[in-house]
């Protein structure tokens, strides 16, 4: 092989290298990739989560063998199909979590339940906690226990649905 063709086999390698860092970032090719899912900012992630409320007012985070299942995604799911499919959903479930709480020793202290919709930063969520950004309640009940009778009783009263035409 000559010194030429060395040379150009060389130069072509290099510029098949640097040829990803001129190509729109959005594209990549394995294996130059140009990483893209690192090059642009993140959306902020929402989750959604139980949280029971003992006597003092501390939230303490459930674990999701009281939401559903032993699997955290799964758990996550549940809470977010309730909240997204309403108020009757959301009770249904929260008296659930309520109930598995009210049968646990380990969580006899808690006296209610929330779901929450959070609203976190992944990298401020490893450098300043695990506090969320935004976070709203979507629904609330009491556990049940001895000393909490007013369990299951309704957040508000639930509003009349009009039929169609405008009677009521």
């Amino acid at each position: 092989m000559s010194r030429l063709a060395a040379y150009g086999i060389g130069m072509g390698m290099v510029v098949l290298v640097a040829l990803p860092a001129f190509e729109h970032p959005a594209e990549d090719s394995y294996p130059l990739s140009t990483y893209p899912m690192f090059a642009r900012p993140r959306p902020r992630v929402r989750l959604f989560f139980a949280e029971g409320i003992d006597a003092e007012g501390t939230r303490h985070r459930l674990p999701p063998r009281l939401v559903a299942t032993e699997e955290v995604m799964q758990a996550a799911a549940t809470v977010r199909r309730a909240v997204r499919s309403g108020r009757a959903a959301m009770g249904r479930l929260c008296a659930s979590i309520a109930d598995r709480a009210a049968r646990s020793a380990e969580h006899a202290s808690l006296v209610e339940i929330a779901l929450v919709e959070a609203r976190f930063d992944p990298v401020a969520y490893f450098v300043r906690g695990p506090e969320p950004e935004e976070r709203r309640v979507a629904h609330r009940c009491a556990v049940a226990s001895a000393g909490n009778a007013e369990a299951d009783a309704p957040e508000a009263k639930p509003r009349r649905r009009r039929r169609r035409g405008g009677e009521p």
